[in-house]
């Protein structure tokens, strides 16, 4: 099975790519915009650079390809400081690769999209069928390009797969990889760095976090997923529980202690902006009706991020 990871040399892209090349029955391309010439991939996938610009040239890299996993997007800082840009491509860019791959003939196409369309903040109960509700460029973008794909798989042109990720945690294949932001990769390296975790809020606001490990293996069984359990395609992928942040600083407390022999010192800002304090439940019901059933634990991630924040920021 020949598949195509787009984004191939960012967070999700690059984790996912070492996920897929493990296995032995796939052939794995990653695309990216900018190459380096000294860029050695830590896995067995060819990487190729795709002109969104070009029609033809995405077409030609979709052509021969199975699978398509679209991972390749505009984050959330970069989306409110061109809400233009995070549209033309988290939207159009979607639009113009969805196309070429029903043109070409591929089989299934895996778009990565996110639980923030619902809202912001997330709160209460949340499911497939939640009222998507935000005005943040980063959820409107990916919504016009759900949009595309939920269209092309009503009309039965191609299997078109959205998942709506939560926060998503554990270390990049590369240190220089765009991941800093993520609350607990932020934390982690905060902590090796610092010696203290330095918190933005209160602390008392809800987030649903998901390993990497689990996004790949989620992924994973997309791929290989009978189109008889797609159903409207849509997803939610998270984890079981969600937790305050100050559960989430308290753990990565004490798995420091643990794994690297210091306790750093939790602060909260001076004056805390005032946040929602309910309880979200971001429901994977529908993922686990699929078959899959195993999510695993964050505190395995915490611990390969702080492993991977020691090893690589140790002696900054």
């Amino acid at each position: 099975m020949r598949v195509l990871i787009t984004g191939g040399l960012g967070y999700v892209g690059e984790r996912l790519a070492q996920a897929v090349t493990a296995e032995t029955d796939y052939e794995v391309v990653i695309s990216t915009r900018n190459i380096n010439n000294l860029y050695e991939p830590e896995h067995k996938a060819e990487v190729v650079k795709i002109d969104w610009d070009s029609i033809a040239c995405i077409e030609s890299i979709c052509s021969g390809m199975d699978v398509i996993i679209h991972a390749a997007g505009v984050n959330a800082l970069d989306c409110i400081d061109d809400p233009v840009n995070a549209l033309e491509f988290n939207g159009v860019t979607t639009a113009k690769l969805i196309t070429s791959a029903v043109k070409t003939g591929v089989k299934k196409f895996v778009y990565l999209s996110t639980a923030h369309v619902y809202g912001n903040p997330l709160i209460g109960q949340i499911n497939e069928q939640s009222c998507i509700n935000s005005t943040h460029p980063y959820a409107t973008s990916h919504r016009a390009g759900e949009d595309t794909v939920r269209l092309f798989h009503e009309q039965k042109r191609i299997e078109g797969v959205v998942l709506r990720l939560s926060n998503a945690c554990g270390p990049p294949v590369s240190k220089d990889t765009n991941c800093w932001t993520l609350i607990i990769n932020d934390l982690c390296k905060q902590a090796v760095l610092k010696k203290e975790l330095v918190l933005n809020t209160s602390g008392k606001q809800y987030c649903n976090f998901i390993p990497m490990t689990d996004v790949n293996n989620v992924i994973l069984h997309f791929i290989n997923m009978s189109s008889s359990l797609l159903g409207n395609g849509v997803f939610n992928i998270g984890g079981v529980k969600s937790l305050r942040v100050i559960e989430v600083a308290n753990i990565i407390k004490e798995r420091c202690a643990s794994l690297l022999g210091f306790s750093p010192k939790i602060k909260f800002p001076s004056a805390a902006p005032i946040q929602n304090e309910e309880y979200l439940d971001y429901q994977v019901s529908k993922l686990l009706s699929t078959g899959y059933s195993h999510i695993g634990e964050i505190k395995e991630e915490i611990d390969q991020t702080l492993l991977f924040c020691h090893s690589a920021f140790g002696n900054s």
